[in-house]
């Protein structure tokens, strides 16, 4: 398993509302453009304090690959309501990876 960390810093001081719109547009335009890459696993955004981090995982190499091209095009063409410096990217493949355990 891979995983891509993107951590952007924000720009200004945005609004709830900015922020809020932010996320929406995230999850509504950003997350349909890489779930359907291959050996998709999951994403994961965070959005406070000055930053937006958000962490995607593959089965490969290739789909974190894949997945920082796709951010770097969103971020450019999709005019976010909270601005964003460019990010620092840390990517590599995952030392350990735990799931929760399933009831029975």
């Amino acid at each position: 398993m891979f995983a891509t960390i993107r951590r952007y810093t924000i720009l200004g001081e945005p609004s709830a509302a900015d922020t809020e719109a932010t996320r929406r547009r995230i999850q509504d335009a950003f997350v349909p453009m890489i779930k359907d890459l291959p050996g998709f696993h999951g994403y994961y955004m965070l959005l406070s304090g000055g930053v937006l981090i958000t962490m995607s995982l593959f089965e490969t190499e290739q789909g974190i690959h894949a997945s920082n091209r796709k951010a770097a095009e969103f971020v450019m063409q999709a005019r976010l309501p909270v601005q964003v410096g460019p990010p620092e990217i840390v990517e590599g493949a995952l030392g350990i990876a735990l799931e929760p355990a399933v009831a029975h």
